[in-house]
């Protein structure tokens, strides 16, 4: 496998932020998001860049899957750039490995690529250069952004030159039909994700809230990796089965397997669907009443494509709140902690034992 492998598993969750229309319980101070994080970070190249005030392309793409972008920022002289990420609150600026220039207009092109099989994914961009063509993959590796030129033709005085990497990964010259053959062999098992689309902008020397407030606004989520957990769940002091997808480190529960599993508690509540206005609805103190085949273990023991729904908005005691949950294989699922601080109830990680232990008795902490 080599330096820049574009097989990752996914690093970090997007935070489920939950946004009532009225106040149904006091939330603590969240983490500082993404886009606030960014804002603040264009406001100061805008205004006091290396070299002063000046003009920018900026590209947002999620390379690692995690649900919360990267960006990226090019001087309008194409002389300086800028990558970033972030992780627990903080804006981390990204090494670029081997000192690579980026150079925006590729990244606008990137393309996803996921095996279902696998449960692999890679991410790729081509360019092209005096006529002929570079593809790249790109990826993070830790706080390190890397680019990995896989396959090269160029248009010469004698006829196309080919060049790719064999099966040594050894950069090398190849003929015509050798160069499609390892290219179809490259992409065997992986499928194009076409809601896989980057976030690009232009955005004028000096600052203007509502520039960088735009574009923000127009990142397109997109899809994040998951993977089933097989984390042994303790509820109240019994151990319970859970079907759970890990995005980033972060556990993810169907609405319907915790409130089974919370059902005679203090902390039970029932779970309902309106087909007619597509709105989930979760109805604090009254017990669960089951429906057929809306539990059970995942799918598969692979990683999996998770979504943001477009649709099904969610209430809580008839309250309707928004809240980023992710589609998998069908079904919804929302990140524990996120239910425990909806509900009240307290979520601990056992580390001697590696298991989530929950406790309906006690109150939620962060």
């Amino acid at each position: 496998m080599k330096n820049c492998s574009l097989f990752r598993k996914t690093a970090a969750a997007l935070s489920l932020a939950l946004a009532l229309s009225l106040p149904v319980w006091a939330a603590p101070e969240p983490l500082a998001d993404w886009q606030t994080l960014y804002k603040g970070e264009l406001r100061r190249l805008l205004t006091q860049g290396a070299a002063g005030p000046q003009s920018l392309f900026t590209v947002l793409a999620d390379l690692n899957l995690d649900g919360a972008p990267e960006l990226f920022a090019l001087s309008s002289d194409g002389q300086l750039q800028y990558q970033y990420t972030t992780s627990n609150g903080q804006l981390i600026p990204l090494a670029l490995d081997q000192d690579i220039s980026w150079e925006g207009k590729q990244l606008q092109t990137l393309r996803l690529y996921f095996n279902s099989q696998t449960g692999d994914y890679k991410l790729t961009a081509e360019s092209s250069e005096a006529g002929g063509l570079l593809l790249y993959e790109y990826s993070l590796k830790g706080q390190q952004f890397c680019r990995q030129l896989q396959f090269q033709y160029e248009e010469t005085a004698k006829g196309a030159v080919y060049h790719c990497f064999g099966p040594e990964g050894a950069w090398q010259q190849v003929s015509g039909d050798q160069y499609r053959r390892q290219m179809a062999e490259y992409y065997q098992g992986f499928e194009l994700v076409s809601d896989y689309v980057p976030t690009i902008a232009a955005l004028s020397a000096g600052y203007e809230e509502t520039q960088a407030d735009r574009m923000l606004k127009q990142y397109r989520p997109c899809p994040v990796q998951a993977a089933p957990a097989q984390t042994p769940v303790v509820v109240d002091g019994k151990p319970v089965s859970f079907a759970i997808y890990n995005v980033g480190g972060a556990s993810y529960f169907k609405l319907r397997d915790l409130a089974q599993a919370l059902n005679a508690s203090a902390k039970q509540y029932n779970v309902g669907w309106d087909n007619e206005s597509r709105r989930v609805s979760i109805e604090a103190g009254k017990p669960y009443q089951p429906v057929a085949g809306e539990t059970g273990e995942p799918l598969s023991d692979t990683a999996r494509l998770g979504r943001q729904p477009a649709d099904a908005s969610i209430s809580f005691n008839g309250l309707q709140f928004e809240a980023e949950k992710y589609n998998i294989d069908g079904s919804n699922y929302f990140k524990l902690r996120d239910l425990a601080q909806l509900l009240d109830f307290q979520v601990r990680w056992q580390e001697d034992s590696r298991s989530i232990h929950i406790d309906t008795t006690k109150p939620y902490t962060p």
